[in-house]
């Protein structure tokens, strides 16, 4: 059990950790933007836009979320 809520622990962990990288990145982006360009111009969304596809990436392998812990 305790090798069970490990795992668990150290999944939020890292979540924790990510989610934490990824107020930064918001911060910084929001810090950038001065003036509201048109949308197709605009760095900071054309940014997001490659951040959220490298995510869906990275969130399709990480899918699993420890199911045993879920599936009960």
């Amino acid at each position: 059990m305790n090798a069970l809520l490990d795992q668990h622990i150290d999944h939020v962990s890292r979540r924790v950790k990510e989610l934490r990288a990824l107020e930064k990145q918001l911060k910084e982006l929001c810090h950038r933007c001065c003036e509201a360009p048109s949308a197709s111009e605009c760095g900071i969304l054309q940014g997001l836009s490659v951040a959220s596809q490298e995510s869906q990436a990275t969130s399709d392998s990480a899918a699993s979320h420890l199911r045993s812990v879920h599936s009960h």
